[in-house]
């Protein structure tokens, strides 16, 4: 069986959701360094559907290289998304291994204004998203 289009993005959609609200829980369970990464992989589940709804193929875990391929497309230039996207794209893999970091582990480098942080620019991605699909 073959899925349409719009059954992808809508796919990639819906997990860049469940990863969000799963970051919401750890947030408030007080696992910080895995909300930052599950806010990272919500964001770049929603510029993957976008990516997708446009024909392009999205490649690579790079929030902001998938914010920069969308923005050309569309040719629009939206800054605080730019930022979110850069933003982000530190979490991907310091908040997860220990020799990401100088010293200790992504569990006690990660604090709630971090993890709060993460969220609020995933929180903002996932909305410039919905805004062009």
């Amino acid at each position: 069986m073959e899925v349409s289009l719009e059954e992808r993005v809508s796919n990639w959609l819906e997990e860049a959701v469940a990863d969000l609200k799963t970051a919401e829980i750890l947030l408030n369970a007080g696992r910080f360094n895995a909300c930052a990464f599950h806010s990272q992989q919500a964001a770049e589940k929603a510029m993957k559907a976008l990516l997708l709804k446009l024909h392009l193929a999205p490649w690579g875990h790079s929030v902001w290289n998938l914010y920069l391929n969308a923005a050309e497309e569309l040719g629009i230039e939206d800054p605080p998304t730019e930022e979110a996207a850069k933003g982000l794209d530190w979490h991907y893999i310091p908040s997860r291994y220990p020799d990401a970091l100088p010293a200790g582990t992504p569990s006690r480098f990660y604090d709630r204004g971090k993890a709060e942080e993460a969220l609020e620019w995933a929180r903002k991605v996932i909305t410039f998203v919905k805004e062009h699909l």
